[in-house]
């Protein structure tokens, strides 16, 4: 199978996991954050901003092979469930040098599957999407062929404050910090940002009482030191 899921990167289905060593990240920040997968390839080709709208990276090596994949996670919460028809193990490759990608506009944290899923458009139940496997716990997701968004498994295994950083495989998260997590982004969200009239002190001050008080039950140190350090910064700017 070979499909052009938008106009110029290509999808080759594969018969194994083709990035199966690629360095997988969530770069977290209260504010924003990017889910981040990085071969050994070196970058050559990026996508492009333009004036008129923004794109996710897509990165490929001067032969086209993927490089790097740096994707927005959406601020907009949506909770309503989706349908995998199929499921596929693939590579991508540019197919025309100049392109760009616009970024999802929806997430869906789920802390029961452990699963982070972001939709460029919200998905009905008689929509058939297919998930394609990148890299370990990471996917791509099609609509008719097409690119529709993303999903992270285990995505707070992978939760980091840089690109770069260390995970800490020792310390899995459990049960209590993916609830956790799910109740932060459930403040730390356009949904409830609009419900307060965007008055970003009461976000603010949401989160410090009832997220804040929480972090030190977090197993890993790395991980604790991330989410707080990223909590007090934006309840200092904004309480």
């Amino acid at each position: 199978m070979k499909v052009l899921i938008t106009p110029n990167i290509e999808l080759i289905e594969t018969s194994q996991l083709y990035y199966e060593d690629a360095s997988v990240r969530w770069v977290f920040d209260t504010n924003s954050s990017v889910v981040r997968l990085d071969t050994s390839r070196k970058p050559h080709t990026n996508s492009e901003h333009w004036i008129s709208e923004n794109s996710d990276l897509f990165s490929f090596s001067e032969n086209g092979d993927l490089a790097c994949l740096e994707l927005s996670v959406p601020g907009e919460n949506h909770l309503a469930t989706f349908r995998i028809d199929k499921t596929i193990t693939g590579r991508i490759k540019l197919h025309k040098p100049v392109f760009n990608v616009l970024p999802t506009m929806l997430r869906l944290f789920d802390p029961l599957g452990r699963q982070l899923s972001c939709f460029m458009r919200p998905p009905t139940k008689k929509e058939a999407l297919t998930r394609v496997n990148l890299g370990k716990d990471f996917t791509i997701l099609l609509a008719e062929d097409q690119y529709f968004g993303f999903e992270l498994f285990n995505p707070l295994d992978y939760l980091v404050g840089q690109n770069d950083a260390p995970l800490d495989p020792d310390n899995r998260a459990g049960s209590d910090e993916y609830r956790l997590f799910a109740a932060l982004l459930d403040i730390m969200s356009d949904n409830t940002v609009e419900a307060l009239d965007n008055d970003m002190a009461a976000v603010a001050n949401e989160l410090k009482t009832n997220i804040l008080p929480h972090i030190p039950s977090i197993k890993s140190a790395s991980r604790k030191n991330t989410v707080q350090s990223s909590l007090e910064d934006f309840i200092d700017y904004y309480a």
